[in-house]
């Protein structure tokens, strides 16, 4: 208890000493989004700075269209600084007023403001708008023919596209479910520190975020490399698992020190040397290659795959019984609700698999409406007959309505195509999308 009240305190001190900057705003606006040549009107800027400057005035002098009559002054309103320039305009066409307003950004300066448009137009000949320009004279039906045979084409193409999507069903392409040897833990968290190390973040004054990051990668280190829960544990909780489980592990004193170094640049605003800063760089990456041969050891003694989670049974529907099982699936598994869901091959075809109800509904609740539409007409008839008829009544219909199924996909966040998790091989086994995330 007393080393949370400690914590809670530090971090309250942390936030209290963060300097709070508002965010600095600039609007300009127009009079009149028209007006005729020789016409006079304001355009009137307005900021939160109080120093805005007349920097500006380098943009208005590139626009050789734009005339500037009365240059105004800037002038404070409660918290705003307000200036309206009068101006003219001696040339017709449609211009563009750019955001005039500025802010250093980093080590740039950023544009701020919105871009204003104006229409500059001749002034109305009332008498020569009453003339008639041609007698009018009496047009041919239009051909209407045509039209009827491009939409008829149209339909067609549609109709074709969305039976090529039903036909395809739950394929997998050959090249997509063969097992692709990932990199190896430790060898991604070497690049994650390399990485960290070329972005030079203490060396710009970012000694927070250089500290943040170098503890993460350690953390995924542990926790993907061997299994510690470091993303959920404090510091002193890891070291108290690795001491329990891992007494092989090395440079294990050194780490603690490295951790608590960073709580205290997290937690009490420290801010070590530079020297100490490329100290634990020079740690980080160290102790990453010293424990490689452990991490991949003990990642093969906990490796789950298909075969051992499911049994023989069950994990000989997958293609390849022996491929590792996602840490999001045994996170949802659930050994005593077992659920039958069928993937479509060639139409019509279904094949039977039988699997966890949790992950039956994670692959549903990654389908698309042509994934639902597919299944209930199928499951309407067992009859092929039945169902040849059943696609060829709503292929139509779902040609037409083809492009508003586009929209309504976009504003539900779904693919209106997407077949789910769980996909059939070629040799009618399952295998995982991959295209699933």
């Amino acid at each position: 208890m007393g080393s949370y009240i400690k914590f809670i305190f530090c971090l309250s001190i942390g936030l209290l000493a963060m300097p709070l900057k508002a965010q600095e705003t600039f609007k300009q606006s127009l009079d009149s989004t028209m007006m005729i040549i020789g016409d006079q009107q304001y355009l009137t800027l307005q900021t939160t700075n109080q120093n805005p400057g007349d920097f500006l005035f380098e943009i208005l002098d590139t626009m050789v269209w734009f005339q500037t009559i009365d240059k105004g002054s800037w002038n404070a309103k409660d918290l705003i600084q307000e200036r309206k320039i009068l101006f003219t305009v001696f040339d017709s066409g449609y211009f563009k007023i750019p955001a005039l307003g500025l802010f250093q950004k980093m080590d740039s300066m950023q544009a701020l403001g919105n871009p204003l448009f104006i229409d500059v137009q001749y002034p109305i000949d009332s008498v020569s708008a009453l003339r008639p320009i041609k007698n009018i004279e009496e047009t041919e039906e239009p051909y209407r023919f045509l039209y009827l045979a491009g939409i008829g084409i149209l339909v067609l193409f549609g109709m074709l596209f969305v039976l090529w999507q039903f036909f395809k069903a739950d394929q997998m392409k050959p090249e997509e479910f063969h097992i692709q040897v990932e990199r190896k833990i430790w060898e991604k968290c070497l690049d994650d520190l390399y990485a960290l190390e070329a972005k030079k973040l203490w060396q710009q004054n970012l000694v927070k975020p250089y500290y943040d990051e170098l503890n993460l990668i350690l953390r995924n280190y542990l926790f993907y490399g061997m299994k510690i829960p470091a993303l959920e544990y404090t510091s002193a909780e890891i070291m108290e698992t690795i001491a329990d489980q891992y007494p092989d592990l090395k440079g294990v004193d050194t780490l603690k020190e490295c951790f608590t170094n960073s709580d205290l640049v997290k937690f009490a605003n420290a801010n070590p040397n530079f020297s100490v800063n490329e100290k634990w760089m020079q740690f980080a990456i160290e102790f990453v290659r010293l424990n490689k041969e452990l991490s991949e050891k003990v990642l093969e003694e906990k490796r789950l795959h298909w075969r051992a989670l499911l049994g023989e049974t069950i994990a000989a529907q997958f293609e390849n019984p022996m491929e590792s099982v996602p840490l999001l699936w045994i996170q949802v598994y659930d050994n005593k609700r077992m659920q039958e869901f069928s993937l479509i091959q060639y139409l019509l075809i279904r094949k039977s698999f039988k699997l966890p109800e949790s992950w039956v509904q994670m692959h549903l609740s990654e389908t698309g409406l042509f994934y639902r539409w597919q299944h209930t007409i199928l499951n309407i008839s067992n009859h092929k007959f039945i169902q040849v008829l059943l696609f060829l009544f709503v292929l139509p219909f779902i040609s037409i309505f083809l492009p508003f199924l586009f929209i309504l996909s976009i504003w539900k966040k779904e693919s209106l195509f997407s077949r789910g998790i769980f996909s059939i091989s070629k040799n009618q086994k399952l295998v995982l999308n991959k295209e699933i995330k």
